[in-house]
């Protein structure tokens, strides 16, 4: 018989609360960085804005907490 290998830690319900929280987090640092002047205008491209708005989103996930799914959908 084959053993089923699962990660305790690692559910899928808590991977979409993850990245719902990734998501949230990320639209508030786009929308940030588009009203601030030197990103919002048209030298930095689109593709360095979604990179720099992901990365400040994981970097704000740490220090902030969002609402459970329940509350969301």
């Amino acid at each position: 018989m084959s053993q089923v290998v699962s990660f305790p830690a690692l559910e899928l319900q808590s991977i979409l609360v993850y990245l719902l929280s990734l998501f949230l987090a990320s639209l508030r640092m786009g929308a940030f960085l588009v009203a601030s002047p030197f990103f919002g205008s048209r030298m930095v491209p689109l593709p360095v804005r979604i990179v720099f708005s992901i990365a400040l989103g994981l970097g704000a996930m740490n220090y902030v907490s969002f609402p459970s799914l329940e509350v969301l959908v």
